[in-house]
């Protein structure tokens, strides 16, 4: 019964909840240019190994969920720099297939992965 349930709410949100929340983002960049191209800018320029290292020395786990197709952040770059900078400091790396917004569109898909590396987090940390 659960399952169902659970099947008939992303069946019949996922589009609604995309079509808002693209619709928001719309709205805020027509209110924003200039702010949401110099975020955009930020985030693109953002150093996420020094993020994730700062993390580890507060005790606090990550683990990344990254799609092997992503365009915006290639696997072969993460995996190149990660590389450069001696490992990345997180407790699980798991790829997904799909592109950058595989995740967000069929998250239904990826729960399961979420709870399981929540889980190894409370393990290991």
């Amino acid at each position: 019964m659960i399952a169902k349930d659970t099947g008939r709410f992303f069946r019949n949100s996922r589009k609604r909840n995309m079509s808002r929340a693209f619709a928001e983002a719309v709205k805020y960049a027509a209110k924003n240019p200039i702010r949401t191209l110099k975020e955009a800018r930020v985030v693109s320029a953002s150093d996420i190994y020094e993020s994730l290292s700062k993390l580890k020395e507060q005790g606090i786990g990550v683990s990344v969920i990254h799609a092997v197709d992503d365009t915006l952040f290639p696997m072969e770059k993460v995996m190149e720099i990660a590389k450069e900078k001696g490992g990345m400091d997180t407790i699980g790396f798991y790829s997904v297939k799909g592109d950058h917004r595989e995740i967000s569109v069929h998250s239904e898909k990826y729960a399961a992965l979420a709870v399981n590396a929540l889980e190894d987090l409370t393990k290991r940390t």
